[in-house]
This record gives C-alpha cells, sequence and structure tokens, in this order.
C-alpha cells in the first residue's frame, strides 16, 4: 500500500471519528493484513494512542441535567427569595463551567483524533 492515495473529504472526517479512535495500532495493522511497515511508524502511532486523552464528561447531558435541575425546580420549592436566587445563580455557574470543561475535552479529543489518525496514515501509506 504505498504512494499516496486521495481520499474523500467524507471519508476522511469519518475515518477520524470512527475508524482508529476506537482500535490501537496493532489490531489495526492485523485487521488490514499490513504486514510490511516502519518500525518507526509503530512506535509513534504506539505512542499516540497511549496518550489518549481521558473521557471525564462523556455523560455531558446527564451532569448538565443534574446541576440545571435545582435551577429549575427554585420556584417550586417555595425557598426564600435569596436562596432561591443563590441555588438559581450556583445551577448556572455550574452548567457553564460544566459546557467549558467538556468544549475543552472535546478540542483535546479532535487533535488527538487527528494525531492518531496521522500517524496510522503513515503506517498503511509511507513507503517502506
Amino acid at each position: 500500500m504505498g504512494g499516496s492515495l486521495k481520499f474523500s473529504k467524507r471519508y476522511h472526517e469519518w475515518r477520524l471519528r470512527h475508524l482508529h479512535p476506537a482500535r490501537p495500532p496493532e489490531t489495526i495493522l492485523s485487521s488490514w493484513s499490513v504486514t510490511q511497515y516502519d518500525q518507526a511508524d509503530l512506535e509513534r502511532a504506539r505512542w499516540v494512542w497511549q496518550r489518549r486523552p481521558k473521557r471525564r464528561f462523556l455523560a455531558f447531558w446527564r451532569w448538565l441535567a443534574c446541576i440545571l435541575a435545582p435551577a429549575l425546580a427554585a420556584p417550586f420549592l417555595h425557598l426564600p427569595r435569596p436562596f432561591a436566587d443563590i441555588l438559581v445563580d450556583v445551577s448556572f455557574v455550574g452548567g457553564c463551567v460544566l459546557v467549558f470543561l467538556y468544549g475543552r475535552e472535546s478540542d483535546q479529543w479532535a487533535q488527538w483524533r487527528a494525531d492518531y489518525s496521522r500517524a496510522i496514515d503513515r503506517l498503511f501509506f509511507r513507503q517502506t
């Protein structure tokens, strides 16, 4: 599989999201029956694979609902005005922090997926 192949943009986007991030380099190589590759490229792919970001906010919507639920319930709890305001403010700030952290995690994953995809591409398409 040497040389430079042109992939469609749609295929490239699909591959970035689905094919490579779920599997370590050795599994990808064996599933495609690749036997000739550069050892340095395999080491690079392993290194990138081991540096996967952690998934802390995988259940983002569940977390967001738990944080914002008190704010939504505050009018029905008949709390004194200052306590209800504080509850709503804390829930709002907590929701904003969660959205910010989830966005950062998503950016880290997008960068990692792109790096890993490039490392796998080198294994497949670089001349040995």
